[in-house]
């Protein structure tokens, strides 16, 4: 039908920040721009030349591999002059501004996206409403499975499930577990925060795609309601999408205990509502024999792929 992401190139990606910047703080911000790699490697990187842990690096949002993406970043304990220096590959950083405290996840406004489709088959039809299903992108592999592990306490599993994914990180996994055989859970804790509330995350995700496919099955008004994101302490008031709820934490042995992560709290997720309908703006298609070009803006927390997919439905 189409082909994606052939290249870099064909999926520019930019952030669109909410930021003020300052004239000092304590944390320095930078635009960081990667080509072919994920926000968690880039920044793996960024710390190895600052000599610091990638803790001290924040973002506001994951962003595409295999893309060309800039997103701002903020760093903790470093000066602009050292950054400036720092010379990769396929990464390049920009000076910002500062501020006193580091950027946290959600903290933007949104993207715009400069997508090319190749290979093209079919013709592609807009859409007045493009539903907010979370992306393939999100999900990778393994990322629902080892998500649902986490959640249901099955660490041993959600180690295998690492190593299957990740050769990166499970080397440091295995590398512990050589030493403490059973010790699941301090082995986990090798691997970034940010990662592993990932994986959690995608489980949700899934969890809310699935919800709201069972909702649209017998509701097409393409009113914009909120649907559930499934995660402790959620009170659903709506009674359909509560007794569609039910069904799919029945389908997954699940209560909404089971996202309070006692033996990793950082994991533990709040279940809240999330728009049917993605906020899309300043769209615009140009196709031509086998090619198409797409711009547009997306509000935070919507898939630029997704917008793809539906335009060929």
């Amino acid at each position: 039908m189409y082909t994606i992401k052939e290249k870099p190139e064909d999926f520019v990606v930019e952030e669109v920040t909410n930021v003020k910047p300052f004239k000092e703080g304590k944390f320095v911000c930078f635009w960081l721009k990667k080509t072919n790699l994920n926000t968690l490697q880039a920044i793996e990187y960024v710390a190895k030349a600052l000599y610091t842990q990638p803790k001290f690096i924040n973002f506001a949002g994951i962003k595409d591999k295999v893309a060309i993406t800039t997103q701002l970043i903020s760093i903790k304990g470093k000066n602009r002059a050292q950054i400036e220096k720092l010379k990769f590959e396929d990464i390049e950083l920009r000076f910002f501004g500062y501020r006193d405290e580091p950027l946290y996840l959600g903290e933007l406004d949104g993207n715009k996206f400069k997508i090319v489709l190749r290979n093209v088959t079919r013709k592609a039809v807009k859409k007045n409403n493009f539903v907010n299903y979370f992306g393939e992108q999100r999900f990778s592999d393994y990322n629902i499975a080892i998500g649902k592990s986490l959640i249901k306490n099955d660490f041993n599993i959600a180690v295998q499930l690492i190593g299957k994914s990740d050769s990166f990180y499970f080397r440091k996994l295995k590398a512990h577990l050589d030493q403490k055989p059973s010790d699941f859970v301090n082995a986990l804790k090798l691997i970034p925060k940010k990662l592993l509330k990932l994986y959690v995350n995608s489980y949700q995700s899934y969890l809310w795609n699935e919800t709201v496919k069972s909702y649209l099955q017998n509701n097409q008004s393409g009113e914009n309601i909120e649907i559930p994101m499934i995660g402790f302490g959620l009170n659903i008031e709506n009674s359909e999408l509560k007794e569609i709820v039910n069904k799919i934490m029945k389908i997954d042995r699940l209560n909404f205990r089971d996202f309070i992560v006692r033996a990793l709290p950082d994991l533990s997720v709040e279940g809240y509502m999330r728009k049917i309908y993605m906020d899309l703006t300043d769209f615009k298609m140009e196709q031509k024999e086998k090619t198409i070009n797409l711009s547009f803006q997306l509000g935070k927390g919507s898939y630029a792929t997704e917008v793809v997919r539906q335009l060929f439905e």
